[in-house]
C-alpha cells in the first residue's frame, strides 16, 4: 500500500513537471496576449471609435480573439523569449494611452507617448547591436538615461519650461546608445578571452568598466553645464562619477599596475 502511493505520487510529480513544461508557457502567453494585445486593441475599436464601420471593428475584434487561441495551440517557448508579444503589446499600450491624453485632452501625456512611438524603432536596434549581453548593456544605458533625466527635469523647473518636453533627451540618448553599444560589446567580449592573462587581464577588465560605465560618466560630466545647473549639481555629478569609477574600476586597475610594475604576488 505504502509503496502505490508513493508510485501515485510520483506519477503526479511528473504529471506536474510535465504541465509546467507544456501548458504553462503556452497558458502564459494567451494571457500575455490578452492583456496586451487584445484588451488595447478592443478598447482602442470600441472605446475609441478608430474604427468608424461597425464591420471593420466586429472583423478586428475576432481576428486579435484568435491570437490568445493560436498561443495556447503553438509550441511552448519560455516567456522570456516572448519579445514578438512584449514588443507588439507594448506598441499597442502606448497607441491606447496617446489616444487617451487625446480624447480627455492631457497633452503632457500625449505628447510624452507620441516621443516614445517616435524612438520605438531605436530599441530593436540597439538590442541588436548589443548582442547576448544585452541585458547587462541595457541596465548600464538606462543609468545613464536615467540620470539624464534627472538633469532633465531640473534643467525644466529651472526654466518653467512645458512638461511636454520631459522626454526630449530619449531619442537623443537612444542615438548616442546605437554608436556606444557595439564599442561596450567589443571590449566586453575582449576582457572576457583575455581574463586569465595576468596583466592584459586586469588591463581589459579596466578599459570593458569604463566603457561600460561610459554613459552615466559623460552625462554626469557634460550634461549640468550644457544645461547650465548650478556649481552643486556639477559637484554631485564628479562625486557620482569619483565613487562609480571607484567602485567597478579600482580593483582591476590596481591588479594591472601591479603586474606592470611586477610587484605582484
Amino acid at each position: 500500500m505504502l509503496s502505490h502511493t508513493i508510485a501515485v505520487l510520483g506519477n503526479l510529480w511528473q504529471a506536474r513537471g510535465t504541465y509546467w513544461q507544456t501548458i504553462h508557457p503556452r497558458l502564459g502567453g494567451a494571457v500575455l496576449s490578452l492583456l496586451l494585445l487584445c484588451l488595447p486593441v478592443v478598447v482602442l475599436s470600441w472605446g475609441f471609435d478608430v474604427f468608424d464601420d461597425l464591420l471593420v471593428r466586429i472583423v478586428v475584434t475576432i481576428l486579435v480573439a484568435v491570437v490568445p487561441v493560436l498561443e495556447l495551440l503553438s509550441q511552448p517557448r519560455p516567456l522570456r523569449s516572448r519579445w514578438d508579444l512584449y514588443g507588439s503589446g507594448a506598441f499597442m499600450v502606448l497607441v491606447l494611452l496617446m489616444m487617451v491624453g487625446g480624447r480627455f485632452e492631457w497633452p503632457v501625456l500625449e505628447t510624452n507617448v507620441v516621443m516614445l512611438l517616435i524612438v520605438v524603432p531605436y530599441f530593436p536596434i540597439v538590442g541588436l547591436l548589443m548582442g547576448p549581453r544585452w541585458m547587462l548593456l541595457s541596465c548600464a544605458l538606462l543609468l545613464g538615461l536615467a540620470v539624464m533625466l534627472v538633469y532633465w527635469v531640473k534643467a525644466m523647473v529651472n526654466s518653467d519650461a512645458p512638461f511636454e518636453l520631459l522626454l526630449v533627451p530619449v531619442p537623443v540618448f537612444l542615438l548616442f546608445g546605437i554608436a556606444w553599444a557595439p564599442i561596450a560589446r567589443f571590449t566586453l567580449n575582449w576582457a572576457q578571452r583575455r581574463k586569465n592573462r595576468p596583466m592584459a587581464g586586469p588591463g581589459t577588465q579596466t578599459l570593458a568598466m569604463i566603457s561600460l560605465f561610459l554613459p552615466v560618466i559623460l552625462v554626469t560630466f557634460f550634461v549640468p553645464g550644457m544645461l547650465e545647473l548650478s556649481e552643486i549639481w556639477s559637484a554631485v555629478s564628479l562625486t557620482i562619477v569619483g565613487v562609480l569609477l571607484s567602485a567597478v574600476v579600482a580593483q582591476p586597475l590596481y591588479r594591472f599596475l601591479l603586474e606592470w610594475a611586477q610587484l605582484g604576488p
